[in-house]
């Protein structure tokens, strides 16, 4: 038999740990990374996202059971229901900071996707939705909010918790050098990329044949040293 080593990094349910043994079965089976899609804190929220299963309770105690194998905790969070704005955001994020040990904390947009039942009730609303389909990509504002303004939320998803939300929460399970790859992913995707840290990465590859047929192919003369340009100042930063 060879011996293969792997590790993995899974997507579980929130009531994953009450399943005998199965948290210490994926430690034993090298699972270091779990993702688990949070939604929201917020009780209206998660009823608005038909998450009747995701009790506010269990996250704390789900979340423990896996640091106690030193398994690396991230979590999707979905900004932008019908009743969010800047102020309860900011308390919800605090809340969890202070009472929730989870390490990562990824910020998606509630997105319609096409096909979908949200996109089909607001289509047939008569809602206004962007007709650019790559833009729905959970990390665009891709229709009218009721409460604000799409630049309001383009300045709250910016800055929703800052990089001490991946800092402070890390330290409980990580070893340093995690929390430096970890911090330096999440917080440089954003700040030098300007994209969402699962766009991002060591080294951003751009390739000229992979443009939009609209915007046109450029030439090499242009595409290459502006890359290799843009590339450098990104590595030094």
């Amino acid at each position: 038999m060879e011996r293969l080593h792997f590790n993995f990094i899974i997507q579980v349910d929130m009531l994953c740990h009450k399943i005998d043994g199965f948290i210490e079965k994926c430690a034993r089976a090298r699972v270091k990374r779990m993702f688990i899609g949070r939604e929201n804190v917020n009780p209206a929220n998660l009823m608005s996202a038909k998450k009747r299963q995701n009790k506010i309770t269990e996250y704390r105690t789900m979340l423990l059971a896996w640091k106690a194998y030193h398994v690396i905790t991230y979590a999707g969070y979905i900004l932008r229901f019908p009743g969010d704005m800047p102020e309860r955001i900011r308390l919800d994020i605090e809340m969890i900071k202070r009472r929730l040990p989870v390490d990562i904390l990824e910020f998606f947009f509630l997105t319609p996707l096409p096909g979908s039942e949200d996109h089909q009730k607001l289509h047939r609303a008569g809602v206004a939705m962007d007709a650019d389909l790559n833009k729905y990509n959970l990390n665009h504002v891709t229709t009218a909010h009721p409460i604000m303004r799409q630049s309001a939320w383009e300045t709250v998803y910016a800055t929703p918790g800052g990089s001490n939300t991946t800092l402070n929460m890390s330290r409980q399970s990580c070893s340093a050098a995690n929390i430096l790859f970890l911090v330096t992913w999440f917080v440089g995707s954003v700040k030098i990329e300007g994209v969402h840290p699962l766009d991002g990465g060591s080294v951003r590859l751009k390739f000229r044949h992979a443009r939009r047929p609209e915007l046109g192919l450029e030439s090499p003369l242009l595409f290459y040293p502006r890359y290799w340009g843009e590339t450098a100042v990104k590595l030094a930063r």
